[in-house]
């Protein structure tokens, strides 16, 4: 499997290190001086250090943005977090475009983290193929939304979401901007696609329905999964929602 650029980064890094300090230890003793040579020339005004890092840094980019350009069906955390807005994408009364989802997931990954997005993107991926592995033909997405880590997954990202709200009225402004953005650069509020902010409203409606009408043992558990602040943060949010 291919690692990610970043990785390979590091990966590079610690080889480049090891490689230099064999070299010293081949002709004799290192000094604590020797070892300030190799980490300068490592890490201060090495054209060449820069050169390739500039050029992993770019690889990294490219393949973040391509990341987030992966359609649901082929991205387990993108279908988790995509599946409660599918009422949003009916033919018939569709009140939110396909073209927009690359602008939510980033909107995901501004919000949580790029890491932990993609510790859940790996994750879920690979809880899918153990899932379909598992039950073959009996597989089914349905019974996959109930998993207990897919809902603990998607709930800790709910979570993070309402916290992300707790200053609504410019969070709320950001998100409009964001869904509004170019492919390119979602943040720059310069696509295509209008995104009101009564599309916003049902937007977040719909990710947080599930949250609005939980039985009690529902209610413990989400409390247990995402921490009693953010409890209320997503209690917050969903009380500004209906008064919009």
């Amino acid at each position: 499997m291919e690692k990610l650029p970043c990785k390979n980064t590091f990966d590079m890094t610690v080889h480049i290190v090891v490689s230099a300090v064999k070299e010293k230890l081949a002709a004799g003793m290192i000094t604590p001086d020797e070892l300030d040579e190799i980490e300068q020339a490592l890490t201060v005004e090495n054209s060449q250090v820069e050169a390739f890092c500039h050029s992993v840094h770019e690889r990294c980019m490219s393949k973040s943005k391509l990341d987030l350009l992966v359609p649901p069906r082929t991205n387990a955390y993108g279908r988790i977090m995509v599946q409660p807005l599918e009422s949003l994408f009916d033919k018939r009364h569709r009140r939110f475009s396909e073209r927009q989802l690359a602008n939510y997931f980033h909107m995901l990954s501004s919000i949580i983290g790029r890491e932990v997005y993609e510790r859940n993107h790996d994750h879920m991926s690979e809880l899918m193929r153990n899932e379909i592995r598992d039950h073959g033909s009996n597989f089914a997405w349905d019974d996959f939304y109930n998993h207990p880590e897919v809902v603990r997954c998607r709930l800790e990202t709910l979570g993070a979401i309402a916290q992300a709200f707790d200053h609504f009225d410019q969070r709320m402004n950001w998100f409009v901007n964001v869904m509004e953005g170019s492919a390119h650069n979602p943040e720059d509020g310069a696509g295509t696609l209008q995104f009101t902010e009564q599309q916003a409203k049902a937007f977040l409606s719909a990710l947080f329905a599930e949250c609005m009408e939980m039985t009690q043992n529902e209610r413990e558990r989400l409390q247990q999964y995402v921490g009693e602040r953010r409890c209320k943060n997503i209690a917050f949010l969903i009380a500004r929602l209906t008064q919009m």
